[in-house]
């Protein structure tokens, strides 16, 4: 009897060469919708007369890919944006993809760090009397204050409030976007005075190359080793320590089920996950204090990893049940993940 043969797709091909090329052998460019987004933000930046110009590079990093090193000119891009096939991949595993307006949001952030470095403004008493002490240590959790009308509101959770430095950069992001109205917008809020600063300051140097121009980069992706598969953590179990991987194998035990009697009534543990990921996702995030999406999303990789490792299901008629089960088990994860609760 002749083995039936099995037939793999092109795309199934494709997809496996490129999850297992290294980052630092993809062909990376900042070009396409990328580029075309930094470029629009040159011309706000020519809009307001500001000569500086940041250094962009793309990075490594997928979880916290955005960043201006500290101290520099340079900022760090994550290297998926430079590529569609690549935005395609880190969207099916993280759910989503910076869109042009996100982009264009982050990029006036970081260039607000990099005016800060290259014109040492945390330097000025003026400066530090407005924001505070530059030399304060990053918290590595902040609470946050929703009402708050002593801070801007540019990036989510409120990262403005996260430090002096994150403040300026929120600051002068909110006073660079087009179409702002900035007076109108934050009038009788504490925040103007740091606009109207941000105003004044940027009068005055805007025209003015910055004697400082440090440039270093941090995790470039040129130089990242690590291959696709193993950045997006695509074999989650294995990434597992042992005893998380009990920790995960016990809980998941106890809402999912090894086997059923009626195949037809039940469902895939991990096909469940993958219905309401985002759903989710997006709840844990926004209730919880000091998470992000990633950190959730992460969570949610590995408990479908193991399910679907374990061949986990459950009673279709159950899926309310269930879903509450999951969300509370993801947000004890969460939180111990925080506040390292073991």
């Amino acid at each position: 009897m002749t083995a039936r043969r099995t037939h793999i797709s092109l795309k199934e091909i494709r997809r496996y060469e490129l999850l297992n090329t290294r980052v630092c052998d993809l062909p990376l460019k900042i070009e396409g919708p990328l580029r075309d987004c930094i470029l629009a933000h040159y011309r706000e930046l020519q809009a307001r007369k500001i000569r500086f110009r940041p250094r962009f590079y793309l990075g490594a990093e997928i979880e916290d890919g955005w960043g201006c090193v500290d101290g520099t000119i340079c900022i760090e891009v994550p290297f998926y944006l430079g590529n569609p096939e690549l935005m395609a991949l880190h969207k099916e595993y993280y759910g989503e993809v910076e869109g042009e307006a996100e982009i264009l949001k982050i990029l006036r952030h970081e260039t607000g760090h990099a005016i800060n470095y290259a014109f040492r403004l945390h330097e000025r008493k003026d400066w530090q009397g407005i924001f505070g002490d530059f030399t304060k240590r990053y918290p590595k959790c902040y609470r946050t204050k929703p009402w708050s009308k002593k801070h801007v509101q540019h990036l989510d959770s409120f990262y403005a409030q996260r430090h002096p430095d994150e403040d300026w950069a929120e600051s002068f992001a909110v006073w660079l976007t087009p179409g702002v109205n900035w007076r109108r917008c934050y009038k009788g809020w504490d925040a103007i005075e740091k606009l109207i600063y941000v105003d004044i300051i940027m009068k005055q140097i805007g025209g003015v190359c910055p004697a400082a121009r440090r440039i270093a980069y941090d995790a470039p992706a040129r130089k990242e080793r690590r291959t696709l598969a193993e950045l997006y953590d695509v074999e989650a179990v294995t990434a597992l320590g042992e005893q998380e991987m009990e920790d995960y194998i016990k809980d998941l035990g106890q809402i999912f089920l090894r086997r059923v009697r009626r195949r037809e009534y039940h469902v895939a543990a991990a096909d469940f996950l993958t219905r309401y990921r985002e759903a989710i996702i997006s709840g844990v995030a926004r209730w919880i204090l000091h998470s992000n999406k990633n950190s959730v999303r992460k969570i949610i990789r590995r408990m479908k990893a193991v399910c679907r490792h374990y061949g986990l299901v459950m009673i279709r008629s159950e899926g309310a049940e269930k879903l509450a089960e999951v969300t509370a088990l993801v947000t004890w994860y969460v939180i111990n993940d925080i506040y390292d609760l073991d």
